[in-house]
């Protein structure tokens, strides 16, 4: 809880109380976006290294190596879960969230965890063949928070660039989980099983890859 937390109140003072561009909603708005940005970052940054770090596991005992990037997922994945809890309970309390669209949450969360588990094993196949791979992940998912919606509102851009900042799975995934828990209304159903879909049968790809190059792993340098 505290990284997204601290983010959240570092934010608000700059644009409140410093700028005086806050709007009403502007701390649910935030935290919403930090939330589940958090959740993305965690697992690709974690899951991508796994692999790689587990090799001396890999060389003692017999698993698949796709085990590694999916226990860091399921691992980052509970975490979310209770944070996604508490913040879900304070929008509650703030009165947002009260309708029969919040019951569209899982929807949004699993078509973001198959997004997680393609990116996170595609990269976790590299990764131990090049580790520098590890840090151009990172350069990228910073640029990528900035490009995901997280700050501002990209529905209020203008409709051409709307299109195409959308087909960022990370900033369409935030944008419809607003749409359930801040805005009380339905997601794009559409969309979600496209990504959902798309995502599920690259992670599956990627698993198949990693099984493929089990038997390199051991072999390469630590």
């Amino acid at each position: 809880m505290f990284e997204p937390l601290m983010f959240m109140v570092v934010l608000w003072v700059v644009f409140a109380k410093v700028l005086g561009r806050a709007t009403e909603d502007f701390l649910p708005f935030i935290l919403v976006g930090l939330v589940m940005w958090q959740w993305i970052k965690s697992c690709i940054s974690h899951g991508s290294n796994a692999i790689l770090e587990a090799h001396q596991l890999i060389l003692q005992v017999r698993l698949p190596p796709v085990v590694f990037p999916l226990v860091t997922i399921l691992s980052d994945t509970v975490k979310f879960a209770i944070v996604l809890g508490i913040l879900i309970a304070i929008l509650l309390v703030l009165g947002y969230g009260r309708s029969p669209a919040l019951l569209a949450l899982p929807l949004v969360l699993i078509a973001e965890l198959a997004f997680l588990a393609a990116v996170t094993l595609w990269l976790a196949a590299f990764v131990p063949f090049v580790p520098d791979l590890r840090f151009v992940a990172e350069n990228v998912l910073v640029a990528m928070m900035f490009l995901s919606g997280i700050f501002y509102d990209a529905t209020t851009l203008a409709p051409a660039i709307q299109e195409v900042f959308f087909l960022n799975p990370s900033a369409f995934l935030i944008k419809e989980a607003r749409e359930v828990l801040l805005y009380s209304r339905w997601p794009d159903f559409v969309g979600l099983i496209e990504v959902t879909v798309v995502c599920t049968l690259l992670a599956v790809a990627a698993a198949a890859l990693i099984q493929r190059l089990h038997r390199y792993y051991p072999k390469l340098p630590r």
